[in-house]
């Protein structure tokens, strides 16, 4: 699994290095970003210190129907 990030860091990567520390751009992107890729989730929240992104074993919902 990969290491965790913090918002405030996202933040300054992604957005402008003039962005506002409080914004909840990286919150509102993060769910944006959620939604698009569906379940299971891979961008997991970590309580307190940011997000990491998840690998997931096996097949997502539904491709196991495909052949």
């Amino acid at each position: 699994e990969g290491g965790v990030i913090s918002a405030e860091e996202l933040l300054e990567r992604a957005w402008d290095e003039n962005a506002d520390p409080f914004t909840n751009a990286v919150r509102i992107t993060v769910s944006a970003l959620r939604k698009r890729l569906g379940e299971p989730w891979i961008i997991a929240t970590v309580p307190g210190v940011g997000y990491r992104i998840e690998t997931v074993p096996g097949p997502r919902d539904g491709d196991a129907d495909r052949g």
